[in-house]
């Protein structure tokens, strides 16, 4: 009985830190008959910023040799993922005008840097002048929000270790105790205050673990 209950106690402290914590809304729920259902697939997700960082790369040293606007993106979109890009694969096979397909497509991209490519390219196809010093701050601002998240899951990757050790040090000084002889699980399953105690602990046990993932989650969110 005393191995199943720190066992679960155990689970649900590495459930904690593995597991996402669930977003919780004050909205009503809508009701069944509102709810739209989806057939089970592969998630659409969005452009990430490895791609968006391999476009940016492509479009600036295409442009710094002069090589055109049309020849640069027809040269990087078979580089990117193939669930994105349709109205532009479109294009490029039909000879059309890229830069209202890239805009096309840029909502399915569901990523801010590509958008203000967008409009970089807009501006500049629209004046005439070259794009390769904007893409180029780009780059750059991709380059800095890549190393402040390596920074943070560095930073954080010390702490999360640490929380972890010191939430199961209980768990861990029953163990000790047991092999000293003295059975601790016995006493707090056995009378009032040790029900009493058993459940305190173990409630703030809890709540600890899920207000600390809270805060890791709100710092990476802050600097992502």
């Amino acid at each position: 009985m005393s191995g199943i209950i720190l066992s679960v106690l155990i689970g649900i402290s590495v459930y904690l830190f593995v597991c996402p914590l669930p977003r919780i809304s004050l909205e009503a729920f809508p009701k069944f008959e509102e709810i739209k259902w989806r057939p089970v697939g592969t998630r659409t997700r969005g452009l990430a910023n490895s791609d968006v960082l391999v476009l940016l790369w492509i479009l600036h040293t295409d442009l710094l040799a002069g090589l055109t606007l049309h020849s640069s993106i027809s040269r990087a979109i078979p580089r990117m993922p193939e669930h994105l890009f349709s109205f532009t694969r479109t294009a490029l096979d039909n000879q059309r005008d890229l830069i209202d397909s890239f805009s096309d497509d840029a909502p399915e991209a569901k990523n801010q840097i590509f958008c203000e490519l967008m409009q970089i390219l807009k501006v500049t196809n629209f004046s005439g002048s070259s794009a390769h010093t904007a893409i180029k701050r780009l780059i750059d601002r991709v380059h800095n929000e890549q190393r402040n998240t390596q920074l943070v899951a560095s930073e954080l990757a010390g702490t999360k270790a640490t929380v972890l050790v010191l939430a199961c040090l209980p768990a861990l000084g029953m163990f000790m105790s047991a092999g000293l002889g003295i059975n601790s699980m016995q006493w707090l399953l056995s009378n009032p205050a040790g029900w009493a105690c058993l459940l305190l602990g173990s409630s703030l046990e809890i709540i600890g673990l899920f207000w600390v993932k809270l805060l890791i989650r709100r710092a990476t969110v802050v600097t992502g």
